[in-house]
C-alpha cells in the first residue's frame, strides 16, 4: 500500500490488518526510488510505517519498491530502516 491509499481509505487498512492479512509498503508516495537520495528513501519508507502503525497498532514489515526500481543503497535502507524485509 501507499501513504495516499491509506490516507482515503484509514478503515480498509483497518479491516485489512483485522482479517490478518500481511501488510506491505509500496512507500508514502510510490515515487522511483532509483531517483531518490537517501534521506528521502528513508522518508517514504518510515512515513508510512508510521501512519500504518498509528492506525492498526502494526509494524508493516515487507517492503517492494515501485515499479521493482532498486539500488544497493535502497536495500541496505529498507532492511536497517523500522523492520522492512525488501520484497521484489
Amino acid at each position: 500500500m501507499t501513504g495516499a491509499w491509506a490516507d482515503a481509505h484509514p478503515e480498509d487498512v483497518k479491516q485489512i490488518a483485522e482479517a490478518g492479512h500481511i501488510l506491505g509498503s509500496s512507500g508514502e508516495n510510490h515515487k522511483n526510488m532509483v531517483q531518490l537520495s537517501n534521506t528521502e528513501y528513508e522518508h517514504e519508507l518510515t512515513a508510512l510505517h508510521q501512519k500504518i502503525k498509528d492506525l492498526t497498532g502494526l509494524d508493516m514489515t515487507f517492503f517492494r519498491p515501485p515499479y521493482d526500481a532498486s539500488t544497493p543503497q535502497l536495500i541496505h535502507i529498507a532492511k536497517n530502516t523500522v523492520i522492512y524485509r525488501y520484497e521484489l
